[in-house]
């Protein structure tokens, strides 16, 4: 009793006012936090397994330093799959690279198998499938690149120019009116050397669902050598055209294609209302498009020698061999492309903002995601999805390694899987409001983060973590814990379809990519362990020195 009551003594004299303060006792070592709860969650403690659900824990590096964490969660079933998930959601790349520490515990465990045969042998019309869509988002990227330098180029005439003059300009500007069925006209297309001119006839005229009509134009090549059908025609109009189609649900949700601006002399006019037009070319096989949308078409010759060769119209390019390969493809993109150009000019033109590539794509992917099933069917009549078809199997296949915010090519199907998470965890709010609720002068990241903040989220970083997670740790399109995976949901009146990444488990590489580049911003990575048969219903799932990078989430996914 002496010594208890001289320790509190000796506390206390510490404690007095004049005295050294006594500085708060910390961990030595980090330690995880439980990150699910709910029906689904099995994570009951912070060490503990217990249930038949899925088990989250979570450690978030905020420091700007390494942490060593170590693991030891018990109850664990035999047979389960423990998966450690790196993300560093943040904007700067980490000065070291994650690492899974040591595998201890009594435990058998042993690193995932290695890849399934049956996950590295794709068809031959598979094969040639991806290369032509790996050629395609190459090609993408490099076009969003112009779109934002024609952006750029055009705000710098119009500080030079005087306003004044544009307004004198723009009154006697008109636009054209909507042409007869086999009408012909030339289509410049400006992303060829030598910029090949294609010449095409009216094949459909319909209204598009805001007043404006759309216009389908087709080289008579193409037609003639088989590539373009009635058949193919009809899907575009059923993809573009009428009340209830993809373009007049794209437009009801983010806004008009064109309209008034500030740059009438400099841009295209909208008084009587632009047509869109669809040109399906005959462009050779080699071309690596499917289709773009360019917005150098919106920009008078006039203007500057850049725009010498300006459509002057709004209009997509479709290739109509791509077409006739995959014509439920050709008619996503369709809508994809049509968010650029509705991008272009809500963000562009009305409110002076430019995103990045990688905000832009998955802005674009999310009307795939949410608007393309409603409107193009599959044969068996549920809705054609490419984000679930192709871009979610294809990044569980990519062994992480992608810096999200770095957009090239090999960003898309990262950025559709996101955009697909987002979607499912804070409906069609965050899709339309990347149009409308960012901030001028805020960048992509801020405008992102900002927004699921707004909608109830802790941030880009979390949510960023939680996506991951969710990938690579396979989980299911139901019985994954709140905040986690795929599920099925319903807002504004669209279904979202569940997608199950456990489905493609034989897709995943059992060893990440390798970060040859270093661990990047707002790039994922992880490490697989799988408890071997054992005479032990539970056991220990032991690991230490477990490195976390600053600002890096770690989390740790049991199933």
């Amino acid at each position: 009793m002496k010594n208890i009551l001289w320790l509190l003594l000796v506390v206390l004299l510490a404690s007095c006012g004049g005295g050294d303060t006594v500085a708060p006792i910390q961990s030595l070592t980090p330690s995880l936090m439980v990150d699910c709860a709910g029906l689904n969650c099995s994570a009951s403690k912070v060490n503990v397994f217990s249930g038949t659900g899925i088990g989250i824990w979570k450690y978030q590096n905020s420091t700007d330093s390494d942490r060593l964490v170590d693991i030891d969660i018990g109850g664990i079933p035999a047979g389960s799959k423990v998966t450690l998930v790196f993300s560093n959601g943040s904007q700067s790349a980490a000065s070291s690279l994650p690492a899974a520490g040591t595998l201890g515990g009594r435990g058998a465990w042993r690193a995932e198998p290695s890849l399934a045969p049956e996950a590295a042998q794709l068809s031959a019309l598979d094969r040639s499938q991806q290369q032509r869509q790996a050629a395609g988002d190459a090609f993408h990227a490099s076009m969003l690149e112009e779109n934002a330098k024609a952006a750029t180029l055009l705000r710098r005439l119009q500080r030079s120019a005087a306003v004044p003059q544009r307004k004198q300009a723009a009154a006697a500007a008109q636009g054209p009116a909507s042409p007869a069925l086999g009408t012909m006209r030339d289509w410049i297309d400006l992303t060829q050397e030598g910029a090949p001119v294609y010449a095409t006839t009216a094949q459909a005229v319909c209204p598009v669902g805001n007043g404006r009509n759309a216009v389908i134009w087709v080289d008579p090549n193409a037609q003639l050598g088989g590539l373009v059908t009635a058949d193919n025609i009809s899907a575009l109009v059923s993809t573009f055209c009428g009340e209830d189609s993809g373009s007049a649900r794209v437009t009801a949700l983010l806004g008009d294609y064109w309209g008034p601006n500030n740059y009438p002399s400099d841009l295209i006019s909208d008084s009587p209302l632009q047509d869109v037009n669809i040109a399906v070319v005959d462009a050779p096989d080699a071309t690596p498009w499917a289709g773009y949308y360019a917005s150098i078409n919106n920009i008078r010759r006039t203007v500057d020698p850049a725009f010498a060769k300006s459509n002057e119209a709004l209009v997509f390019f479709i290739k109509a061999s791509q077409l006739h390969l995959n014509e439920k493809y050709i008619q996503s993109s369709l809508l994809h492309e049509a968010t650029h150009m509705l991008n272009f000019y809500q963000q562009a033109i009305v409110r002076d903002i430019t995103f990045s590539d990688w905000l832009n794509e998955t802005s674009a992917m999310m009307t795939e995601d949410i608007v393309v099933p409603s409107v193009v069917r599959n044969a068996d009549g549920t809705g054609y999805n490419a984000i679930a078809k192709y871009r979610v199997p294809r990044y569980i296949a990519s062994g992480g390694a992608v810096s999200y915010i770095d957009w090239s090519y090999g960003n898309y199907d990262m950025g559709g899987a996101f955009g697909a998470y987002l979607n499912r965890r804070f409906g069609l709010s965050i899709y339309r409001q990347i149009v409308t609720d960012c901030a001028v002068g805020s960048t992509s990241y801020e405008c992102l983060d900002a927004l699921i903040k707004a909608n109830d989220g802790l941030g880009f970083a979390d949510e960023f973590a939680h996506f991951g997670a969710s990938v690579f740790g396979l989980l299911p399109a139901t019985g994954s814990p709140a905040k986690y995976g795929f599920p099925a949901r319903t807002d504004q009146g669209y279904a979202l379809m569940p997608m199950d990444a456990s489905a493609y488990a034989a897709k995943r590489p059992a060893t990440a990519k390798a970060l040859d580049a270093g661990y990047t911003a707002t790039t994922q990575t992880y490490s697989v362990d799988t408890l071997l048969p054992s005479k032990e219903r539970h056991v220990k799932y032991v690991r230490s020195g477990v490195r976390v990078p600053a600002q890096t989430t770690l989390l740790v996914v049991v199933r």
